[in-house]
């Protein structure tokens, strides 16, 4: 079982995205499907490892 917690958030981030990082993964989706949509929702279900590329 999942347990999720919320909390007011108090406008600290606490992992900032590196824009680089996003749009090589975002790359190497696009090639695999060549379809935007699909390499966007594949980004959004696997996530984003920040400062690597994920391996396929």
């Amino acid at each position: 079982m999942v347990h999720i917690r919320y909390s007011r958030w108090d406008g600290r981030a606490r992992d900032s995205l590196d824009s680089d990082s996003v749009f090589d993964q975002l790359n190497d989706y696009m090639n695999d499907t060549g379809d935007l949509q699909q390499a966007m929702r594949r980004l959004m279900q696997k996530g984003i490892k920040q400062g690597e590329k994920q391996t396929k």
